[in-house]
């Protein structure tokens, strides 16, 4: 029995072939952190992972943070950066919080695609106070971070896309303070 030689190219072409097969290398994007996305994806609804601790009467008693302090200067850090603004009046409970609270509510309802007037309301309405004298209620973050997710569940396509600036301050404000939180 006579056996036949593979053509130069064939052979060459089947060698690197089968050297690619049991190389096994993954491409750029799936290696390290060359990711396409980095960071928190803003059209997903989870921002906050873990950064709550039971203490006490488990999952139904109070709540703390693992890092209040680091977690209080960071609302210190939010109030001074925003105090001119109304966000920061609703977040630090100060000036007209209701005049201020609904311009937010009116600018989020009628942004691009709009949201469920509804959410932001709820949305608004657990913001308020949060940061108010430099100090956090790991009970009301948890509660603004709920209503946030719930917002973002609740909009839409177009609305997300849009991504109006008060809506990405919202978010920067609850990470900055979920970051803090040590987690």
């Amino acid at each position: 029995m006579v056996l036949k030689r593979f053509s130069l190219h064939l052979g060459l072409s089947l060698a690197v072939g089968f050297s690619l097969l049991l190389a096994n290398t993954k491409a750029h994007a799936q290696v390290g952190n060359a990711s396409d996305i980095t960071g928190p994806i803003p059209t997903t609804s989870d921002i906050v992972n873990g950064a709550f601790i039971p203490s006490g009467g488990g999952a139904s008693g109070r709540i703390s943070f693992r890092n209040s302090d680091a977690v209080n200067r960071a609302a210190d850090s939010i109030n001074s950066q925003l105090a001119n603004s109304s966000l920061g009046s609703v977040l630090a409970g100060s000036g007209n919080v209701s005049t201020n609270a609904s311009q937010l509510i009116t600018t989020l309802s009628n942004a691009s695609g709009g949201s469920n007037p509804a959410l932001v309301r709820n949305l608004l309405a657990s913001l308020q106070g949060l940061t108010s004298n430099g100090t956090v209620n790991a009970g009301e973050l948890r509660a603004a971070i709920a209503a946030y997710n719930a917002l973002i569940n609740g909009s839409g396509g177009e609305f997300l896309n849009g991504r109006p600036d008060e809506l990405l301050t919202i978010r920067a404000v609850l990470e900055a303070l979920v970051n803090a939180s040590g987690t």
